[in-house]
């Protein structure tokens, strides 16, 4: 029903292996029925206590409503 993720933003690391931008990934989560909330993803990134920062930076919040 929710899902909660980040994504890379550059090629550094042996782990990035799919480097796409916000746009890109909200696309594909739509094609599972996801729609992303803009108004949560900022809610999550403004009260995140990640020390690295990744949710800060790119995360996403996005709402299954086939379920």
């Amino acid at each position: 029903k929710y899902v909660i993720c980040t994504y890379s933003t550059h090629h550094k690391g042996h782990h990035h292996v799919n480097v796409k931008d916000q746009n890109y990934w909200i696309n594909k989560f739509k094609e599972y029925g996801f729609d992303y909330d803009e108004f949560l993803s900022e809610q999550i990134k403004n009260s995140s206590t990640m020390k690295k920062g990744f949710l800060k930076k790119t995360g996403l919040f996005l709402i299954n409503n086939l379920f």
